[in-house]
């Protein structure tokens, strides 16, 4: 089995909990004063993600004379880095439009499950292999959140489409052939393959069918690890 089949089967395992805690969060009846502050603790994660990638690209260029997987990954993390640019920034406008100023929500101190979440990656990344990244970016892009979920979400909170933008915003075409998705992305890139298994966010029967948006992902993370403390 490749190291990349098994990441996936890795993912697909603990996705039913995620879900469940995605369900849990949006069908909770205060959900309209919890979406803010998910927000607040996407942003906390997702700020986070261009500054990691450019880590693991200068990791990728140190090691790159003596390292062929490395060499191919600098490339990829640099191109990818200027796509995830201004996405913290979003999130900021989102919360503006609900009445949080960027200022408050830069002063409040990131939990320190956000910490955790985003310093592992630095760590494994800077005393592992670089190619460590492309795990976080499988779990964070691989499974984009359905319009119907936003739909949900909108009709639940009655705040303006505008406020989601974030969590609804739009994709790179993904071609279906293996290996095309970001974090599966940067494998092709390596050379190796890898398989795409995606289970895009719905809605059934009532229900937040979703996985793993990064900022949903990492808010309700937060949420949940608050609650629980």
């Amino acid at each position: 089995m490749r190291h990349s089949e098994r990441l996936c089967y890795k993912i697909d395992l603990v996705l039913p909990r995620l879900i469940e805690a995605s369900s849990a969060i949006v069908g909770h009846p205060r959900f309209r004063e919890l979406y803010p502050e998910m927000l607040i603790r996407l942003h906390w994660i997702i700020r986070g993600t261009v500054p990691v990638m450019l880590v693991a690209r200068d990791k990728c260029r140190e090691l790159a004379e003596r390292d062929p997987v490395a060499a191919k990954l600098a490339l990829y993390y640099d191109e990818h880095a200027r796509v995830e640019h201004d996405h913290d920034e979003w999130l900021l406008q989102d919360l503006e439009l609900l009445g949080y100023s960027r200022g408050d929500v830069l002063s409040r101190i990131p939990s320190a499950v956000a910490a955790e979440s985003v310093g592992a990656r630095y760590y494994w990344t800077l005393h592992h292999h670089p190619l460590a990244e492309l795990g976080a970016m499988a779990v964070a892009e691989c499974n984009p959140m359905a319009s119907s979920a936003i739909d949900m979400m909108q009709e639940i909170t009655g705040y303006p489409r505008a406020a989601f933008r974030t969590l609804a915003r739009p994709r790179r075409p993904r071609p279906a052939s293996p290996g095309r998705d970001p974090g599966n992305a940067g494998l092709a890139a390596t050379g190796r393959s890898a398989p795409r298994i995606t289970r895009p966010g719905s809605v059934a029967n009532g229900r937040f069918d979703h996985a793993a948006v990064p900022g949903v992902a990492g808010g309700v993370r937060g949420i949940t690890a608050d609650a629980r403390a």
